[in-house]
């Protein structure tokens, strides 16, 4: 095969490379609404393991769900309390934040439980991993809708604190105080949505507010991201909104020109092992 039989093949990659560089090139993409996931439970607050989503639900004693990314449940796994608060996965296991002992749980992956560990300041709203440290958030305070929130680091190992940082949201709402339920990692941002708040708020590694991602709820719980997509929980409707990055102008261009250069180096491809099969039945003759 010739060279120029894999130019649709390079203009495919180059679409896919285009597609998975966004904040470290600092390009941080518009989200759409794709699809919505009933979840038919009281959810308290959501995470994710890398691949699936985390759901902690209310229960008598709370419990820790995994669906996949189309609401379809994998496990179901009891709990040792009933004042639950948030969950995360730190590469090993379940990690929960207990709001009545402000302490922390681990839970397997197979739903052994353990603890508790370590402690917490205030009463825990959320909870994440951002590949080495745990972050727990809590409630949010301001002036006319201004709101501060601030994340103590963890380590995941020995639970001691490591530390704060504390990131400025105008909601554009009269609100003074809220929990910051949602909170989430992801290469290197730091996404935060609020109670009674309709949008999701990104932060870079320097803090900066660099994004405002508009939601369809106005009572938005947890949050996570996969792959590039923000999942966020309406606990009042028992719902999670999955969205998705839309694709820049320059990248749909790239994709059209990278299929249709595909497309065209397959028929050449498929023309000649034609004729090169015709001319062989035509010999064997």
């Amino acid at each position: 095969m010739k060279p120029k039989q894999y130019i649709g093949w390079i203009g495919l990659l180059t679409v896919i490379v285009a597609l998975t560089g966004t904040a470290e090139s600092g390009v941080r993409p518009d989200y759409y609404l794709d699809s919505v996931i009933s979840i038919n439970q009281d959810m308290l607050n959501i995470g994710t393991d890398g691949t699936d989503l985390i759901v902690l639900a209310l229960g008598l004693p709370g419990r820790v769900q995994t669906y996949d990314t189309n609401g379809n449940l994998l496990h179901n796994y009891a709990g040792t309390s009933n004042y639950y608060g948030a969950v995360t996965w730190d590469g090993t296991g379940y990690v929960l934040a207990e709001r009545r002992e402000k302490a922390y749980y681990r839970m397997s992956s197979t739903g052994v439980v353990s603890g508790p560990y370590g402690s917490i300041d205030a009463t825990p709203t959320g909870l994440t991993f951002d590949g080495s440290s745990l972050w727990v958030s809590e409630y949010a305070w301001g002036v006319d809708g201004i709101l501060d929130t601030t994340l103590t680091r963890v380590n995941p190992v020995t639970f001691a604190r490591q530390g704060t940082i504390t990131v400025t949201a105008d909601t554009h709402t009269d609100i003074t105080a809220t929990p910051t339920y949602g909170v989430a990692w992801y290469e290197g941002d730091l996404f935060v949505s609020f109670q009674f708040v309709g949008t999701v708020y990104r932060f870079d590694s320097d803090r900066n507010l660099v994004q405002e991602i508009p939601l369809d709820t106005d009572n938005p719980r947890g949050i996570t991201v996969i792959d590039g997509d923000l999942f966020v929980e309406d606990r009042q409707l028992g719902k999670i909104y999955r969205y998705a990055p839309v694709p820049e102008p320059g990248t749909l261009l790239l994709l059209s020109l990278g299929c249709t250069s595909l497309i065209r180096n397959r028929r050449v491809f498929y023309h000649r092992v034609s004729v090169l099969a015709r001319r062989r039945i035509g010999h064997a003759g």
